[in-house]
């Protein structure tokens, strides 16, 4: 096994500090941190990181935009205000994040727009293995800004491994970075009791909203389910269904008007879960279902699929359905078409199974 051995940083003196690829940083700010570009940064080791920045007593690590060129050629270069790492006395780093709130923007006397954030990113931190946020005022802004410090797990191996931390939790905070809304943001919004995010948006390639939980008392229930999870299995981008949100149609398309808490006991996540791996082949890998209580007992449920390996698809359904009944001697292939699911085609199930057919003659794909 090869060992990969990533960039270091130690520190000289005077203020000085060296990577390992031969990049000097030097002090370039009269008030005193330790900056350098993203692209000598970002590669470094944490754990060089952390002992250099002991030893020279810095506690901030500030990230340029500027190429290194430039960096080193100005006397004083632009910095990324919106984000650093800090090394804390314990040894740990946090990541802290510049939000666009100003005290003067906030009623003094409500903190909900503080708990509503941390509420947020809660599900996101724990994903990556994070500690809880916090929020505070930052000294470092004449316009006492605030900022969220986010504790990063001791797992992480390098400088850019925190960014990407950051970076994430800053598009979920600041929805002028997010641009238009996507199935991984919808996920994480959904996930972190924010549902109601997705009110006027319509249904889609990757979005499915359905009013009540899948009654699973039947065989043409338990098809529905797997028929709806397997079309976003075969789709490029995969899919969520948000359970508990009502549509009504608007120029042509289905527009989610509201979400409704529902009774939580109605649905049975592991039910769900082994509904689809019984009746849904191959495996849908990283499937996630879920239900996100608002209140007691109540609030709405999701299933996401993430993407699927093109080399699983299709994904096929055991039974079809006629006249409401289920037969369980045939097989269908369920796609995503526009808002809805359609079941595909005799002609183009016919040409997945000659392709299959030539490229298994030929060697390329491996006996089952």
């Amino acid at each position: 096994m090869i060992l990969r051995v990533l960039p270091a940083l130690r520190y000289l003196r005077d203020g000085r500090y060296k990577t390992s690829d031969g990049y000097e940083l030097e002090p370039k700010f009269s008030y005193g941190l330790l900056a350098g570009p993203e692209v000598i940064l970002a590669p470094l080791s944490l754990s060089s990181v952390r002992l250099a920045m002991d030893r020279g007593g810095e506690r901030q690590l500030w990230c340029s935009t500027d190429s290194p060129e430039r960096f080193s050629s100005t006397e004083e270069p632009s910095l990324r205000d919106d984000v650093r790492v800090e090394l804390l006395s314990d040894g740990s780093f946090q990541a802290a994040l510049m939000l666009d709130q100003r005290v003067d923007d906030q009623d003094d006397s409500s903190d909900d727009w503080q708990s509503d954030l941390l509420t947020l990113l809660a599900p996101l931190l724990r994903s990556y293995g994070c500690g809880d946020a916090r929020i505070e005022l930052d000294s470092y802004y004449d316009d006492e800004r605030f900022v969220a410090y986010l504790p990063l797990p001791a797992r992480l191996k390098q400088v850019g491994q925190a960014l990407h931390i950051a970076a994430h939790a800053s598009a979920l905070m600041n929805d002028a970075e997010l641009g238009p809304l996507t199935l991984q943001r919808s996920v994480e919004l959904v996930r972190a009791g924010f549902a109601r995010t997705l009110i006027e948006r319509p249904e889609g390639p990757w979005l499915e909203a359905k009013r009540t939980p899948y009654v699973l008392k039947d065989n043409a229930k338990k098809w529905e389910l797997a028929k709806d999870v397997t079309s976003f299995a075969n789709a490029d981008d995969g899919g969520l269904i948000v359970i508990g949100a009502h549509t009504e149609p608007r120029n042509g398309s289905d527009v989610i008007v509201t979400i409704k808490d529902i009774p939580l006991d109605l649905v049975d996540a592991e039910t769900y879960r082994k509904t689809i791996r019984d009746k849904v082949r191959p495996h849908i890998e990283g499937l996630e279902v879920r239900a996100v209580e608002h209140e007691a007992g109540r609030g709405v449920a999701f299933i996401h699929i993430p993407p699927q390996p093109d080399d699983l698809k299709p994904f096929v359904v055991k039974g079809v359905v006629r006249r409401g009944k289920v037969l369980t001697t045939y097989v269908s292939i369920p796609i995503r078409d526009g808002e809805g699911t359609a079941i595909a085609h005799v002609g183009d199930v016919q040409e997945l199974l000659r392709a299959g057919r030539w490229a298994k003659r030929h060697g390329e794909l491996p006996d089952p």
